[in-house]
């Protein structure tokens, strides 16, 4: 399918929104990913291809794609797509991916770092939107003060008394003994979204707290830098 660059919205310094129209009806669960090809002249090793989640909620219709550009130097693709203009087009695929809520989970605990908090974004506002409960603990580290989405995590930590969000700046660790209450109560989910090193970390604390696999959801997030790598 083609993807129309209709809007373009900037989250934080480093972070940028870009918002497209689709030629054709496309439906995706909250949490899923799109895999892009963006043809460009003189694309580097890592080629034209990229795979980012939909940060966008399917009520909202529009394919929402949130990357952050740190590297002057970038990747030959994020350049592409920094280049794009209003009306600008990219292909896309049809979403995948099995990062989604799971509806009959007792809670949820969070983990994201740095931009994976966009699965999440899309998560929450979805179960907004459908008048669902959101009895959620959002764990959300980041390298600076600048996180991203915060308003709209605000105003859900507003809304809903069993929602709330910790943030971890820089060096503060999410630390393994935050995970003992909820561990203790069946049926959590718990969902860890960000940098490799950081999913795979956090994952292996999981399973030396013995939470059974069926219970833990991981999303990578190839090329970014780390948060919080040691529990």
């Amino acid at each position: 399918m083609k993807l129309k660059l209709i809007q373009r919205r900037s989250e934080s310094a480093s972070v940028e929104s870009f918002i497209f129209e689709s030629d054709q009806p496309v439906r995706w669960q909250a949490g899923q990913y799109l895999h892009y090809n963006l043809p460009h002249i003189a694309s580097d090793d890592r080629g034209t291809e990229r795979w980012f989640t939909v940060s966008s909620a399917p009520h909202e219709k529009n394919i929402m794609l949130t990357t952050r550009f740190t590297n002057p130097a970038g990747s030959s693709f994020k350049d592409a797509l920094r280049a794009m203009k209003i009306g600008d087009y990219i292909e896309g695929d049809s979403p995948e991916g099995d990062f989604v809520y799971s509806p009959n989970a007792s809670q949820s605990v969070m983990i994201a770092g740095g931009i994976g908090i966009t699965p999440y974004r899309s998560i929450l506002l979805e179960m907004d939107h459908n008048d669902l409960p959101i009895n959620a603990t959002l764990l959300y580290a980041n390298h600076d003060a600048d996180f991203v989405f915060m308003t709209e995590l605000d105003r859900l930590q507003l809304k809903y008394p069993d929602f709330h969000v910790y943030k971890y700046i820089g060096d503060q660790r999410i630390k393994s003994n935050e995970f003992s209450s909820y561990i203790k109560q069946t049926g959590t989910v718990f969902y860890i979204s960000g940098p490799k090193k950081m999913v795979d970390n956090y994952q292996v604390l999981l399973d030396e707290l013995a939470v059974p696999s069926e219970y833990i959801k991981l999303d990578y997030f190839p090329g970014y830098g780390v948060y919080n790598l040691q529990p």
